[in-house]
């Protein structure tokens, strides 16, 4: 959020796009949405941006169980930033709500690989990797040899998360 506010300034887009974030941490998905559908249509900003309305989309989208439609703003996030791991860790987590651990792991370990110095991206995999039933040694080399202080629960302890980081 503070990337968001430091960019703002007075530019009313900037502005509508903090509005939507915000909505999605007041718990109204159905805001954001509008607002991220609103902000893609006109489309004139940088890519950074859109793929920051992109994520915006997507997140709001999970949050109203919807993640195949999640899946569609995510790939024209990807579109604009192939390298963007925030979006792959969306894109990870809507995958992992739609059962495809081992798309979920790939997409995981692409963000893992783009932005290395990341732990929240490790520990995203290493749970992934521990919901998926991958052996010990995989999930030790995702978190860095780390595992113990990681990977507390089993099954699902990757599934509440999707908000970029």
């Amino acid at each position: 959020m503070r990337y968001f506010q430091a960019m703002a300034g007075s530019d009313a887009q900037m502005q509508r796009l903090i509005a939507g974030w915000q909505a999605l941490s007041r718990n109204e998905p159905g805001s954001a949405e509008q607002i991220a559908k609103a902000l893609l249509r006109r489309g004139a900003r940088d890519a950074e941006f859109l793929v920051n309305a992109a994520n915006l989309l997507a997140v709001s989208l999970m949050q109203q169980a919807r993640h195949e439609e999640a899946l569609k703003a995510l790939a024209s996030a990807l579109e604009r930033d192939p390298l963007s791991a925030g979006t792959r860790l969306n894109l990870g987590g809507a995958l992992i709500h739609l059962g495809r651990f081992d798309e979920a792991i790939a997409e995981l370990t692409k963000a893992v690989a783009t932005d290395p110095e990341k732990p929240a991206l490790r520990l995203d995999l290493a749970k992934v990797l521990v919901d998926a039933g991958a052996g010990e040694q995989d999930r030790n080399v995702a978190v860095g040899g780390e595992l113990e202080q990681v990977v507390g629960g089993g099954r699902g302890a990757a599934r509440g998360r999707h908000r970029p980081r």
